[in-house]
């Protein structure tokens, strides 16, 4: 159900459909880069996409994933950065 709203989003994108687009946001929903205001970097919040690769046994079987995309979104927290939230997008197991 979630990808059929992101696919409904993506059509209405690649039609040029601002209105259908700006339905399928909340009422607090954001663009985090590509324009401003920019949330990538605003003070204490940050993300960070990078490529990543995993390996790891699963039933005595090696898993490889390589091509994953993690990302990572932080808040700075005093001096520190902190994670809050990530994803992993992974590819497929081989």
């Amino acid at each position: 159900m979630e990808d059929e709203h992101v696919q409904h989003y993506i059509s209405a994108f690649n039609k040029g459909d601002a209105k259908t687009m700006v339905a399928a946001f909340a009422s607090s929903g954001s663009i985090l880069d590509g324009m401003p205001p920019y949330l990538w970097l605003t003070g204490n919040s940050a993300y960070v996409v990078v490529p990543a690769s995993m390996t790891f046994k699963l039933r005595d079987q090696q898993i490889n994933q390589t091509g994953a995309i993690y990302t990572v979104a932080l808040n700075k927290i005093a001096d520190d950065w902190r994670i809050v939230a990530w994803s992993w997008a992974k590819s497929i197991a081989k």
